[in-house]
């Protein structure tokens, strides 16, 4: 009869959970994994382990599993009797009276973790651990970035000293450090959950954040100038500003009349964005806007008027128009904010560095510049805080603002007193 074929298998071991298979090598944690025919169907092969780091041992378990009708060799039946006299040994002192119980270990002396090699982590915590394939090749990943900065061989040598040096590193460094840090906890728990784990008091070490905003530098006249006929030169000639990004001109379009009205009111790109054709009147010469950023703040509208530059673009775009407008003032742009606001400020970044608009000791130089700009204007023309607070929607006073409303008129002749006209472009 034809001998059963029985081998140390190549490739992968089965996971249960949804039948998938993590890559491991037959003898990763020392232990012997085996191919063997399952006995109502040879044609069919499993995969099992053996639980003993033995070949031969592997070998005459396999054997024995897969009721072979082929005579195993001596060597095989003489490490077969040599595992039954091991097992009644270890029985034995199993249940021979112990002299005194050993001491519960507390957490400050804790057992210290076995010695097992940190490149066979991977493969104890997935034998152990069930978790989606996404959250797994996550996990993975993690745990590679700190198999790469340590220099321990061996997961004892990973102390608590080690594991806080790693994560000061982690937090000067990545954005992600606190998922770094639960999951590293989470291997070493499911691997040795009777010992003390290094990362424990990991996320007590994050930096505390800084007190206040980044300052934002104020832009000169002629820096939004700049800005402005950068913005123009790019919708006119190149509509790129470099071979691997294209700007839309529709785009463009609606970020160079934006830049108008945060000039001229000092309103956040959030607020321009959100501007809608529903909140100009004919019929006023102001216009009712509640920004975004403030609506719990302040949930009253604010009264805005229209400025004689501001009313050129609305007059330009609503002649533009075909028949009477309708949405977003700016529907590019408010696409554009909604769908990657980061994107929409690296552009905006992109388009001051061409302008030759860069930060400096002052602060940042970003669309949020042009408020800065705007408040400082206002402050140095001697503007009072409550016509300023009415115009940016900012509430330092509640009870001042609740009961101090300012005429349009007097916002008129402030803004005209205080804002300087930006340079002319040819559109």
């Amino acid at each position: 009869m034809k001998a059963i074929s029985i081998r140390p298998f190549q490739g992968s071991l089965y996971k249960r959970r949804n039948g998938k298979y993590l890559s491991a090598d037959s003898t990763a944690d020392g232990i012997y994994y085996m191919e063997i025919p399952l006995p109502l169907s040879p044609k069919r092969r499993t995969r099992i382990c053996l639980h003993t780091a033995s070949r031969a041992e592997a070998e005459a378990r396999a054997y024995a599993l897969a009721a072979s009708p082929a005579r195993p060799p001596v060597s095989v039946m003489l490490a077969i009797l040599n595992a039954c006299f091991r097992q009644l040994n270890a029985c034995a002192a199993a249940h021979a009276p112990a002299a005194a119980p050993p001491a519960a270990p507390t957490p400050a002396n804790s057992p210290a973790p076995p010695r097992v090699r940190l490149s066979d982590v991977w493969f104890l915590f997935t034998q152990r651990y069930e978790a989606a394939l996404k959250s797994l090749k996550c996990y993975r990943h993690q745990l590679d970035a700190f198999l790469r900065w340590s220099t321990a061989a061996y997961a004892d040598e990973v102390t608590r000293p080690m594991a806080e040096e790693y994560i000061k590193h982690i937090f000067s460094r990545k954005s992600t450090a606190p998922q770094d840090i639960s999951t590293l906890k989470r291997i070493w728990h499911t691997v040795w959950p009777d010992c003390s784990n290094p990362w424990n008091t990991g996320l007590r070490l994050k930096p505390k954040a800084r007190d206040g905003v980044f300052r934002y530098r104020r832009l000169t006249v002629s820096e939004a100038g700049a800005f402005l006929m950068r913005i123009t030169r790019c919708h006119k000639e190149e509509n790129t500003l470099d071979r691997r990004r294209t700007i839309n001109r529709l785009l463009l379009e609606d970020l160079r009349d934006a830049v108008a009205f945060a000039w001229q009111y000092g309103m956040r790109i959030g607020s321009l964005a959100a501007l809608r054709w529903e909140d100009f009147n004919p019929a006023r010469d102001f216009f009712l806007h509640i920004p975004p950023k403030t609506r719990g703040v302040k949930p009253w509208p604010l009264e805005i008027p229209i400025m004689p530059a501001t009313h050129k673009i609305l007059l330009r775009r609503f002649r533009g128009a075909r028949g009477r407008p309708a949405g977003f003032l700016f529907p590019h742009l408010h696409h554009a904010y909604n769908r990657n606001a980061n994107g929409l400020s690296a552009l905006v970044k992109r388009l001051m560095v061409g302008a030759g608009v860069l930060d400096d000791h002052r602060g940042r130089a970003t669309m949020h510049s042009f408020r800065a700009c705007f408040i400082t204007q206002m402050d140095e023309a001697g503007v009072p805080s409550g016509i300023t607070d009415s115009l940016t929607g900012h509430a330092p006073q509640n009870m001042h603002d609740m009961y101090s409303h300012a005429s349009v008129q007097s916002k008129r002749d402030w803004l005209n007193k205080a804002i300087p006209p930006l340079p002319a472009t040819e559109t």
